[in-house]
């Protein structure tokens, strides 16, 4: 168990499994964070993760903007460590970083220089950024849907995706495998209400991956994990919902690598990549520059890595942890991936197994099962709805 001094953590997002992990990777190390949460529920009818044991406190909030707010009215001269758990939360501080900084407060960023992680969280310059540093990612291009466009000059197959988290969903997404495809998706996005649209070429890929932890500006003290993709939900565009441990030696130099382009290009937090594994070579497929969803990875072997990052940033000694771990078992958001059982495409067997196998999930917590308690009522409602 580590103490904190007078220092304090906010977890700063959505009412999610991402906050809940990061409130019990500092409560069960003795250091309950304060959570600003964004919630439209009246009642908290469907939010599960502020009923955990581990916060300070919680306050919800009706937007990032007011949860920003709150922070500062709330919070200024106490010298909070912020931790972002959401896109909109990591936008919401970086666009006020400067007033952050002026009271006290310790936030994610690049080279403190306010708007640079939002302009980065465009994934056309986030592109253009990755190459320039020497990491491996696809090419790519951005297309007006209001402007003239040869679909003759793209690679195919190509993927194309909106062009940030923001502008539109994962779930559309879209492979096309020719210039007729395309056009089609073109004009079906632009329905949707979308102005622009960011196109790739296709990498044809072994699995996908997903590279989580922290970059402080100790080169030494940056621990992450490295997992491989074993099933996601929804099945096309959704997020990981059951992950394996890697460990390749040399898929994880590669990672390990990433880090370090991105700590000598001035960032500073918690980090999460998704990658692509094509024949022992990892490419770069997106960067989020906030803690990542998988953080509930972390558990079983100890490896704390946003207390790491707590510890750099507060000028403490930093812990003898590494990114050491275990890799024959799983890690699973277990009401997502149940999904698949639901939905006809994994037998209960099946995922039977792959839960007795699992070590860390993203709602079950020894000692902390309220949230998930809550979290389980709502999925078997869910489930005899549909029935009848």
């Amino acid at each position: 168990m580590y103490k904190s001094g007078n220092r304090p953590v906010i977890v700063f997002g959505l009412d999610h499994y991402n906050s809940l992990g990061l409130a019990r990777v500092f409560g069960i190390n003795g250091i309950c964070p304060i959570g600003i949460l964004v919630s439209c529920y009246e009642k908290h009818k469907y939010d599960f993760c502020y009923l955990s044991r581990y916060w300070k406190e919680t306050h919800f909030v009706s937007t990032m903007n007011d949860g920003e707010n709150f922070i500062l009215e709330n919070y200024s001269g106490t010298g909070a460590v912020i931790m972002p758990s959401a896109d909109g939360a990591e936008e919401a501080i970086d666009n006020n970083l400067d007033e952050l900084i002026s009271h006290g407060f310790i936030v994610p960023g690049i080279n403190q220089t306010q708007g640079e992680v939002i302009r980065l969280m465009n994934k056309m310059t986030q592109a253009e950024w990755v190459k320039s540093i020497g990491i491996k990612t696809a090419d790519t291009f951005l297309i007006d849907l209001y402007s003239a466009t040869d679909v003759n000059d793209f690679p195919y197959p190509c993927i194309v995706k909106p062009v940030l988290s923001s502008d539109g969903k994962k779930a559309d997404i879209t492979k096309c495998d020719d210039s007729n495809r395309l056009i089609q998706c073109l004009e079906e996005l632009k329905k949707k209400g979308y102005k622009r649209i960011l196109l790739q070429n296709f990498i044809e890929k072994d699995y996908e991956a997903e590279l989580f932890g922290c970059i402080t500006r100790k080169k030494q003290f940056m621990p992450f994990l490295l997992t491989r993709h074993l099933r996601e939900w929804p099945k096309i565009g959704g997020s990981v919902s059951c992950h394996e441990f890697i460990t390749d030696v040399k898929l994880k130099a590669q990672a390990k690598e990433i880090l370090e382009k991105l700590q000598a290009s001035g960032y500073e937090g918690n980090i999460d990549i998704e990658l692509f594994v094509v024949n022992g070579e990892i490419f770069l497929n997106e960067i989020n520059f906030r803690n990542s969803g998988d953080i509930y990875a972390c558990f079983y072997n100890k490896i704390y890595y946003p207390l790491m990052l707590y510890m750099v940033c507060s000028g403490q000694e930093p812990l003898a942890f590494d990114s050491e771990y275990l890799g024959d078992r799983y890690a699973m958001n277990e009401t997502t991936d149940f999904r698949h059982v639901l939905s006809g495409d994994l037998s209960f067997k099946d995922w039977l197994y792959f839960f007795r196998n699992t070590k860390d999930f993203a709602i079950k917590f020894k000692g902390d099962m309220k949230p998930a308690y809550k979290r389980y009522r709502y999925y078997i409602a869910q489930f005899l709805h549909r029935r009848k």
